[in-house]
């Protein structure tokens, strides 16, 4: 009797009103929970979705206003790059879906308002943390960051005439000169990539003969741009290369 009573002067006492999401549970207590308070706490989770970590409202407790989630700043002539890593960094953080338009804005009434209020201000914090100041300006007085967004996106997404000239222009131009093999390969390659992105119209995936005989035209089109900036010490290997049926 007296060891019962012992235990139940040292147990804390737990009011009704209580909320056990708002105590955390250490290991050995989870191991301990009932199944049915358990059930309570997923239950929980899925009428607070910020508890949730595959929720786009969980915010992890590094997550701050101040972060820079890419290294690039985007200065206006480096958008392609800066997109796609952006994209990357903000899909790992399953924020993506509050610039790409899948999470709309809810309405103030709605429960969930203030959460996603949070969760929007916190990714348009981040993308004026990684812009330079004179775009910075431009952006900031947007109220959803999908608007940031989508302004970002056709003020600079490189799919105008000039700057296509400008890439085939430096393709053609670009000799191998004083570059090891693989440096000289490397930056042709990203000439071909950023030349690709400017891209208006996007081909849905297809297997029919015409298009492969597109992809085919491309890849040669490459080939030849790359020998013809090789060294003269490669001709004899150039010549080779032109002449392998089938081509390498």
């Amino acid at each position: 009797m007296v060891k019962q009573g012992w235990k139940e002067r040292g147990r804390t006492p737990i009011s009704p009103n209580q909320s056990l999401i708002s105590t955390p549970l250490a290991a050995n207590e989870i191991a301990m929970t009932p199944h049915h308070e358990m059930t309570n706490i997923r239950d929980r989770s899925l009428t607070f979705p910020i508890f949730d970590v595959h929720s786009p409202f969980f915010l992890h407790s590094a997550d701050h206003p101040g972060l820079s989630i890419v290294t690039h700043v985007l200065d206006g002539t480096n958008y392609n790059n800066w997109s796609i890593a952006m994209q990357m960094s903000l899909d790992a953080k399953n924020k993506l879906s509050f610039v790409d338009g899948s999470l709309p804005r809810p309405d103030i009434a709605d429960n969930l308002f203030k959460i996603w209020s949070r969760c929007n201000n916190m990714v348009k914090a981040w993308l004026l943390n990684v812009v330079n100041k004179e775009i910075y300006g431009s952006i900031m007085y947007y109220e959803d960051a999908v608007e940031m967004w989508n302004d970002l996106y056709f003020r600079f997404r490189v799919s105008n005439l000039p700057r296509k000239y400008q890439l085939e222009q430096s393709i053609m131009t670009l000799k191998q000169e004083n570059l090891d093999l693989s440096t000289y390969y490397t930056k042709k390659k990203m000439l071909w990539v950023q030349l690709a992105n400017t891209r208006t119209t996007t081909v849905k995936r297809c297997n029919c003969d015409h298009v492969k005989e597109l992809v085919e035209e491309v890849e040669t089109s490459r080939i030849i741009q790359f020998l013809m900036g090789l060294n003269k010490s490669f001709f004899n290997i150039r010549g080779q290369i032109l002449n392998m049926k089938p081509r390498p």
